[in-house]
């Protein structure tokens, strides 16, 4: 059972690391959790992070000061004494340098007086997804500076969902203030003037239907 157990873990695409509670040794780290900590594959094992990942220079922060609240935090199944955290992001610092973020969940193994005996910690590196978020957060902040900076107003219609995205520009040119005038369909046709609406709503299917590329 050790042997698949081992195997198990050894395959999972997150890092996973047991230490004992008290001499906080590692039993079992595989590979991925040693990838992630920058340490060589192995080392970890009866050894504990301090010796090998911290004293190495290693470092791991909490970008979050409320990162363990009571939110992150639920009662042990066995045991309503002990706790299990989900779900907190950090920041790991290699000692070589390279800088991960991290997703973590740990949680106390007991024994069969409900007394923790290891502390097993899930880590899954989440390096790539945050870069993502990050660069989309840099691009809508990018647009927002151009739209408000142009004399020209933007809608950003979304079909499907029947919401919009206006600039603070294009409620000025109505004599909104920004964020009073609703994105969708129905209030912008209900603004058409009557002479032009019939032609005005044509043009818009005609655009929907692909029959021209600008309006």
């Amino acid at each position: 059972l050790n042997r698949v157990l081992h195997n198990a873990i050894s395959q999972v695409p997150v890092g996973v690391v047991v230490t004992r509670t008290g001499e906080r040794r590692v039993v079992v780290a595989n590979s991925e959790f040693h990838r992630i900590m920058g340490i060589s594959h192995g080392s970890l094992i009866n050894s504990t992070l301090k010796d090998t990942f911290f004293n190495a220079g290693g470092k791991c922060f909490y970008p979050d000061p409320g990162v363990l609240n009571e939110d992150l935090l639920v009662h042990h199944l066995l045991s309503r004494k002990h706790y299990i955290a989900r779900g907190y992001e950090a920041r790991i610092h290699q000692p070589g340098g390279r800088q991960l973020n991290v997703l973590m969940h740990s949680s106390p193994v007991l024994d069969d007086n409900k007394q923790s005996i290891a502390m097993v910690t899930i880590v899954q590196d989440i390096t790539t997804i945050k870069q993502k978020e990050e660069a989309q957060l840099r691009k809508e902040a990018q647009l927002e500076y151009a739209l408000s900076a142009t004399v020209d107003g933007l809608w950003d219609w979304d079909i499907p969902e029947d919401k919009g995205f206006l600039s603070p520009r294009y409620s000025e040119i109505y004599g909104y203030e920004e964020g009073e005038l609703p994105g969708d369909i129905k209030k912008w046709a209900e603004m058409l003037h009557p002479d032009d609406k019939s032609q005005a709503l044509k043009r818009l299917v005609d655009i929907i239907k692909k029959k021209k590329e600008t309006y």
